[in-house]
């Protein structure tokens, strides 16, 4: 006989006792299946991955918003006159401050109001600042970062900007 002749009787033979092997390990006595033992993944008992300990990065966490001591600027994106005051002065009731008097937005009419926040350092809190006014007081506004369009017109102490737009003014 040939190596090439007994090498195919040793493989098949090989394959005709592993096909009996995993018959009998798939039946018990009773012709049920077999429950695998603890770390014994599947048919070839390959053993099932233990949980991973390792822990995922956790998303950097967002602060609580704060109210007391932060500075808003707010401008009127509307044609109601005194609304951009009114805001401010319902903000003031609730312990925000404000360097300056609302004014008048430098774009009107503004359809959406919008807070603007301001970036840097401590943008991640000056952002939660921003979200909450907006849904507080703004119907869920929307928040974005500071637009160059304000940068100018805002005190350097400002965190959060407010445009008062004419969807508040006629809600």
């Amino acid at each position: 006989m040939n190596t090439g002749t007994v090498r195919i009787l040793v493989i098949s033979a090989l394959l005709v006792s592993g096909i009996g092997v995993l018959a009998s390990g798939f039946t018990g006595s009773s012709g049920g299946a077999v429950a695998l033992p603890t770390g014994q993944g599947g048919p070839s008992g390959t053993p099932t991955p233990e949980p991973s300990t390792t822990k995922s990065p956790q998303p950097a966490s967002t602060p609580s918003p704060q109210i007391a001591g932060v500075n808003v600027m707010v401008f009127n994106g509307t044609n109601v006159v005194g609304l951009g005051g009114q805001v401010q002065k319902d903000l003031e009731k609730d312990d925000y401050t404000f360097p300056a008097n609302a004014d008048d937005a430098p774009h009107k009419p503004m359809n959406a109001s919008i807070v603007y926040f301001r970036g840097g350092d401590s943008s991640a809190q000056s952002e939660s600042d921003a979200r909450y006014l907006a849904d507080t007081y703004l119907n869920g506004a929307r928040v974005k970062e500071l637009s160059p369009d304000f940068e100018s017109l805002v005190d350097p102490t400002v965190t959060v900007v407010v445009v008062v737009g004419v969807d508040f003014a006629t809600a």
